[in-house]
């Protein structure tokens, strides 16, 4: 029997695919044609362990198998949100959709920026740690990123939608081309033969490589736009996006300014990756407050006021205010019990006319003997002297015991109203 392998050529001719692949300027052809990863991507930023944040990274062109690679990953995180990290040239429109609506439902926030994945060295085990579970240390970043032509449909299916400057979001028309591949299969053919005469022939594929692609433009069906349209609806996009969108050329590229990317809600802040995956600080402890003494007033208080005393000056004995003292009260109050001096009769004088006259019209009282006392400590006077008061002159009489004194008598300052 013999088993002969044929390679065999043939050109495909695949159906029409409707596609975005925008020709963006002073971008290298290698990152418009290299499909996009997506992985799942966490901060190498220094002494952020153990709670270093993480994302999902999303670069390249969009393809039927972008649309796989997302449903992997998300597939593999349960329950946990993490933001995409999205930078793209464009796609695949219906890819994109797809991935657009996957993401919303899952309710993730989306950013443009690049994720600048990190070498593990030999001795990096941290590093090579976190590979084995398909986790990447990597870095943001956003300058030179871009989200343009498909990508601006995954940028709109953020929950919440960042597009921090140096980033761009660029729009224009679809482009829709009938593209023609050619690819290189090779077979294995097995031969059964009976009697030197084949009965049975097996033909198995051994490999297929792609060798060529020919692309035909075609005019973009109203079916395309209108599918958009309704997208664009269902995220919350506003309708200023489609005018923008429709009048730029698919060879041309609209990047959108801030007011637009506000106008449109294409953006909901202008947030950086960077800012957004900062590592979290360490919060260190707060120093203990200054002690800071107490101001001092230019001059020293007068604490013999009242106003004064109770505000500005300590508590205590010596800063008591010094209460008013009128003449009359100096005169009728004594401070002390008088003092009771022995008088001879010779020295006796009668009682002025004046005196008596007094007392006919207000009588005078004899005034009680006090019992005495123990003598009360005087408050101590800052700055305040009490009023001198003229010196009471009181009449001897023959029982030597005090007398009242008039104020009221021809030694005294006031007079009396008649």
């Amino acid at each position: 029997m013999n088993f002969p392998l044929c390679i065999l050529l043939g050109l495909a001719g695949l159906a029409a695919l409707m596609s975005a692949t925008p020709t963006v300027a002073k971008e290298p052809p290698s990152l418009e044609l290299e499909s996009m990863k997506v992985i799942i991507a966490r901060s190498a930023a220094e002494g952020c362990e153990p709670n270093c944040p993480e994302w999902i990274a999303a670069q390249g062109a969009i393809d039927a198998q972008t649309l796989r690679a997302f449903k992997r990953v998300l597939s593999g995180l349960g329950n946990r949100k993490l933001p995409i990290v999205v930078d793209s040239a464009g796609g695949s429109v219906d890819d994109a959709l797809a991935i657009g609506r996957l993401i919303r439902a899952k309710g993730l926030d989306v950013v443009v920026a690049k994720t600048v994945p990190k070498v593990c060295g030999r001795t990096d085990a941290v590093c090579k740690k976190f590979k084995q579970r398909d986790i990447h240390l990597a870095l943001p970043q956003t300058t030179s990123s871009k989200c343009a032509s498909s990508c601006a449909f995954i940028l709109a299916a953020g929950t919440q939608r960042y597009a921090g400057a140096p980033s761009r979001v660029g729009l224009h028309q679809i482009s829709t081309f009938n593209i023609r591949t050619k690819i290189l299969r090779i077979y294995r053919v097995t031969t059964r033969y009976l009697r030197g005469v084949p009965v049975e022939s097996q033909k198995s594929l051994v490999s297929e490589t792609k060798v060529g692609e020919t692309r035909q433009p075609t005019p973009t069906p109203e079916s395309v736009y209108q599918k958009i349209r309704v997208y664009f609806a269902e995220m919350g996009i506003g309708d200023d996006v489609m005018p923008i969108l429709l009048s730029t050329p698919n060879t041309k590229i609209r990047w959108l300014r801030d007011s637009e990317l506000m106008s449109t809600r294409l953006a909901t802040a202008f947030v950086t990756g960077e800012q957004l995956l900062a590592p979290p600080r360490a919060v260190a402890a707060p120093a203990p407050a200054p002690v800071v003494p107490a101001a001092l007033p230019a001059s020293s208080p007068d604490c013999s006021s009242a106003a004064t005393a109770s505000s500005l000056c300590p508590p205590g004995p010596a800063n008591l205010p010094v209460p008013e003292v009128s003449p009359e009260t100096a005169l009728v109050t004594p401070q002390a019990p008088p003092e009771v001096l022995p008088v001879a009769p010779a020295a006796v004088a009668p009682a002025e006319p004046t005196a008596a006259v007094a007392t006919q019209e207000e009588p005078v009282q004899t005034a009680k003997p006090v019992p005495a006392q123990a003598p009360t400590p005087t408050p101590k006077i800052v700055k305040a002297s009490p009023p001198k008061a003229p010196r009471p002159v009181t009449a001897p009489v023959a029982t030597q015991r005090p007398s009242t004194f008039d104020p009221y008598g021809k030694d005294s300052p006031f007079t009396r109203g008649q």
